[in-house]
């Protein structure tokens, strides 16, 4: 927030920046963009660094497990913060991840001094996205229970590439986005690709045949109704038994027009001012 969006030539204004630490521990620095239509100082950054200590909590909220192919293992390690680890009791670790094992250890920290870890180990027999919790309680007064949330992305052996489809139109008719779908172990074969809203068309072009394809996604007519930015989903038919079906969001978009005056220089004898963002 700035105090005075315009200063008077010797004067001063003042700006207040106010940080959440929500989620965050340790060491973190954030900068904060000051803009001015001073010709002699027209951009200025300010930089904010703190330290955010932890009385006892996970050093994360979320535990993100994406990329994970079924069938295959990802571990991950989650350090316990607490003002005295040593003095800390545990009981069970419990979770609601199908596929998610967890064990708490004791090993020291970075610092060298006594800790405790979080052991994950994710082995999922299922394709799709999950979501669910780690939990245990402690003998700490507050809190009682630590919780970690645990979002996770399973992979079959069919992948897109990308797995999101993000396409910039200029001025020229005709853009295309590419997107291969390809495995690496199962053999399989597109039968369509369709957006049921009908705003693209998606062609299959065969590349290897059973393991490799690739899709050209071109705007339809009814598409560029709905132009600057259309957005929607392309859903991919095979003939594969554990994943008939594929997903691709779709996002075609136009860059955004330049505001009237951008770029240029700000009328003369107008009274300095401020802009923080």
């Amino acid at each position: 927030m700035v105090s005075n969006a315009a200063v008077p030539p010797g004067g001063e204004g003042k700006i207040e920046v106010t940080v959440n630490t929500s989620g965050r521990t340790g060491r973190m620095s954030k900068s904060v963009t000051v803009e001015t239509d001073d010709s002699n100082l027209p951009r200025a950054t300010l930089t904010l660094s703190a330290n955010v200590v932890v009385d006892l909590g996970f050093e994360r909220d979320f535990l993100a497990l994406s990329g994970v192919r079924r069938g295959e293992a990802k571990t991950e390690k989650v350090r316990v913060l607490a003002k005295e680890p040593e003095k800390l009791k545990f009981g069970p670790v419990k979770t609601d991840v199908e596929g998610l094992t967890t064990k708490l250890v004791s090993e020291p920290g970075p610092d060298g001094k006594p800790g405790w870890t979080l052991d994950v180990n994710y082995k999922p027999t299922k394709i799709g996205d999950f979501s669910g919790t780690v939990s245990v309680e402690t003998t700490a007064p507050t809190p009682k229970t630590l919780t970690l949330n645990v979002r996770a992305k399973v992979e079959g052996d069919i992948r897109l590439e990308p797995t999101r489809l993000t396409v910039v139109k200029g001025d020229e008719t005709g853009a295309v986005g590419v997107v291969q779908v390809r495995s690496d172990r199962e053999r399989f074969k597109i039968k369509e690709a369709k957006d049921p809203q009908g705003f693209v068309t998606a062609k299959i072009k065969t590349d290897a045949a059973g393991q490799r394809y690739t899709l050209e996604v071109t705007l339809t007519d009814e598409g560029k109704k709905h132009e600057p930015t259309v957005n929607t989903t392309v859903t991919i038919v095979t003939d594969s038994k554990d994943q008939p079906e594929l997903k691709l969001p779709v996002y075609f978009r136009r860059p955004s027009a330049k505001s009237p005056g951008q770029g240029g220089a700000r009328p003369a004898g107008l009274p300095k001012k401020l802009k923080a963002r």
